[in-house]
């Protein structure tokens, strides 16, 4: 399984920096929390068609797909993927090791992901990773700007543990 989050961005707004790399349109964004296996096509056109669904509100056709790559099998610093239907979607590893700089504007993001997923790996709970991470100013500054309310990241280590889970480094 596919462990995924979304966001969509309207990179037609001015002075996105995501926008140098994606183009000015609407993007959608999967975040990726499972290692690629040999279904990644597949699993992602499944991703991508039920969130164009359940965002219909957005004009789907200037638009883009981009994978934010953060699952723990290696993968290049960058790549490009076609789905099945013939769509292109790049792909930027957010792993420390590899990270794209072309995404650098989710740095913050690799950093709070880095450090849940290295409290999972010491076999912390989720719930104990999140008061943990909501320790470090800088990660909880971040979480406040983007979700308003830094609980919210629950969900986001919910999911990332599950990945791990999935990718069976996690019993």
């Amino acid at each position: 399984m596919l462990y995924t989050s979304i966001a969509i961005y309207d990179l037609r707004i001015r002075n996105n920096p995501f926008s140098r790399v994606m183009g000015r349109k609407t993007v959608l964004v999967i975040r990726v929390l499972s290692s690629i296996g040999e279904n990644f096509a597949e699993e992602l056109q499944k991703v991508v068609d039920r969130s164009k669904e359940d965002n219909e509100c957005f004009n789907w056709d200037d638009s883009a797909v981009a994978v934010l790559y953060f699952g723990m099998a290696p993968y290049p610093v960058r790549g490009v993927v076609t789905l099945p239907d013939g769509t292109l979607v790049k792909v930027f590893n957010m792993n420390q090791a590899s990270f794209a700089e072309e995404i650098r504007v989710f740095r913050p993001y690799t950093e709070f992901l880095e450090r849940a997923r290295t409290l999972l790996l010491e076999g912390m709970h989720p719930e104990d990773v999140l008061d943990q991470v909501m320790d470090d100013p800088k990660i909880l500054d971040f979480l406040q700007e983007t979700l308003r309310d830094p609980r919210r990241a629950y969900s986001e280590i919910i999911r990332l543990w599950l990945a791990l889970k999935d990718d069976g480094v996690l019993q």
